[in-house]
């Protein structure tokens, strides 16, 4: 496995993958310039682009230098087919300290302070947008449905975030795919985390 100098120097049956300051001695160029590795994927050749083969060279022959104690992962990090160690839920749930805001809109809840805090990095106001608060939006609904008020609310609220989170991210992967129907999927996609922050901001802000 490539994920340690350690095993690379050591290599397989065939010997060390590479001899560093040895280019043209080292197996695992010889391997990638014949185009065996990476392997086909569905009958596609995966081929490294020639100036990534030639880093490759330079670096073998200048020495092969290693960070100490550094071990590669192959989920480290996401690419453009799957997600890595790093990916937003993956990631420990930190509570965000809502930005601090000056409007003549009313403040209900965090939520409201981010949105109104990237509405103003954006250049717009909301005022004349008529958009209507949270507050008002409930109180329509019950009086609508002719009840008092909506039972866990905060709950409703936090897990519309969440689906909406987890239908961004499905469309996300249909871009990666190739076959969303949209041009903008990747932009939808790409509101997963912001959706998801937010469901996390209405569960740490629950009011008792």
């Amino acid at each position: 496995a490539l994920t340690s100098r350690a095993a690379v120097m050591q290599g397989g049956d065939g010997g060390p993958a590479l001899v560093p300051g040895a280019a043209d001695e080292s197996f695992l160029l010889a391997r990638i310039t014949t185009s065996e590795m990476p392997p086909e994927q569905k009958g596609i050749s995966q081929r490294l682009p020639d100036d990534e083969i030639a880093l490759l060279q330079r670096w073998i022959q200048a020495g092969a230098s290693w960070p100490q104690q550094r071990r590669l992962d192959l989920y480290e990090a996401t690419n453009e087919v799957r997600a890595g160690r790093d990916w937003w839920s993956l990631q420990p749930v930190e509570r965000k300290t809502p930005p601090a805001v000056k409007s003549d809109n009313v403040v209900c809840n965090p939520i409201d302070a981010f949105i109104l805090a990237q509405l103003k990095n954006a250049g717009i106001d909301p005022a004349p947008l008529g958009i209507p608060r949270e507050h008002e939006i409930v109180a329509q609904y019950c009086e609508n449905r002719g009840i008092g008020q909506i039972d866990h609310w905060r709950f409703y609220l936090a897990f519309s975030f969440f689906r909406l989170a987890a239908i961004c991210q499905g469309v996300m992967k249909r871009a990666l795919d190739g076959n969303a129907s949209s041009e903008k999927a990747i932009a939808v996609g790409e509101l997963t985390s912001q959706l998801a922050q937010m469901g996390m901001e209405v569960i740490n802000n629950q009011e008792e």
